[in-house]
């Protein structure tokens, strides 16, 4: 699991509600690059007096996400210079060092930002992200730890949560990373990964936990299952549904699983998740795969199979019948030869793809 891909993005977002001063305006990613573009031929003395820090910072942060990293390195320099303790701007070129391996930089100049700083937790925060890329992870953990210790709003404080979780699972501490996993989800259930991750680590623990401590993870997941239904019955959720989906699965009840596939294909928002379309897509598959099986069963299993020539045989009669038995035998296959093909071929498929798509959870025996 990638921390810097997943960590690095939320990072960028999830505190950029606290602009520094009331100057600070929208801005999009053209008029963000022209701005930096400027500063080529303005000198430091005219940066500080005709431009404003807040827009600098948006500026510099909007290019950065975008990919836009060289005009960002080019200029941000400039900029330090000008406003050595700007929270946003700081943390801007942390992430620039960190990117390029620079982690003990990036780690001191967040350091420096001012508790006052609008974007003071922001930047404690990245300091955990990359003691977390760095694989330190104990030193993240207290990282994180201290910052939920300050108040901040719930998304913000489920993004910490939920990279706490990740350097738990780092550590082998399953159990604590699930039930980060959970409060996460309970803080802040629009986003998906939270739900994901819960189930990753229920998986973890249930293999490398003992009795009790799987037992445990049962108990919170059957609370986080519980959760789930009542956010679903209020909001179409799409880690909500995505857990109650997976999980039905895993408690072998497709018919189930197949039921909230049904609500999510129905809802109006369904398009506008991407990230896991395709698990949705595969599992559909496989449901629709399974409902055409247990159609073919039932028909098979409607025709009364021979029980053989031994059933009805006393002690020392010898085998007897067996001409009959064989002649029942050949009208049974016959009936059922309209399905038996099929239904061989969907027990392999079916197998084939719960083993190749879903050994994440306990295997369906078919």
């Amino acid at each position: 699991m990638p921390i810097a891909s997943a960590v690095f993005s939320k990072s960028n977002i999830i505190f950029d509600k606290y602009p520094s001063t009331s100057q600070a305006h929208i801005m999009d990613e053209i008029q963000a690059e022209n701005l930096l573009k400027q500063l080529e031929t303005v000198d430091e003395a005219t940066l500080r007096e005709k431009m404003d820090p807040s827009d600098l910072g948006l500026a510099l942060d909007l290019c950065f996400v975008r990919g836009n990293k060289q005009v960002v390195a080019d200029m941000i320099d400039k900029v330090i210079n000008v406003y050595p303790l700007d929270g946003r701007i700081l943390r801007v070129k942390a992430l620039l060092l960190a990117k390029e391996g620079k982690s003990q930089d990036a780690i001191y100049l967040l350091s420096m930002v001012p508790s006052r700083d609008p974007y003071f937790l922001s930047c404690v925060e990245l300091i955990g992200v990359v003691f977390a890329n760095e694989y330190q992870f104990n030193k993240a953990i207290e990282t994180f730890s201290s910052l939920l210790t300050q108040e901040m709003e719930e998304g913000s404080r489920a993004f910490v949560v939920y990279q706490r979780a990740v350097c738990y699972q780092y550590q082998s501490d399953f159990n604590a990373a699930l039930e980060d996993c959970k409060e996460a989800c309970e803080l802040f259930f629009y986003d998906p990964n939270f739900f994901k991750e819960a189930l990753v680590n229920f998986r973890l623990l249930c293999i490398n936990g003992d009795y009790v401590q799987r037992e445990e993870a049962r108990k919170s997941m059957d609370d986080l299952v519980h959760f789930s239904k009542g956010v679903t019955e209020e909001y179409y959720a799409f880690g909500a549904y995505w857990l109650l989906m997976e999980w039905s699965m895993y408690a072998r009840q497709p018919e189930l699983a197949l039921s909230y596939v049904q609500d999510y294909e129905g809802a109006e928002q369904a398009d506008e998740f991407r990230e896991l379309q395709e698990r949705f897509l595969v599992l559909n598959t496989f449901l629709q795969c399974y409902q055409e099986y247990l159609s073919l069963k039932a028909c098979i299993q409607s025709v009364q199979k021979p029980t053989g020539p031994l059933t009805s045989r006393k002690p020392g009669e010898g085998v007897k019948g067996m001409s009959r038995y064989e002649s029942e035998m050949e009208e049974y296959f016959r009936k059922i030869a309209p399905w038996k093909e099929d239904f061989e071929r969907l027990n392999s498929q079916l197998n084939e793809q719960f083993e190749s798509e879903f050994n994440f959870y306990e295997a369906f025996t078919f």
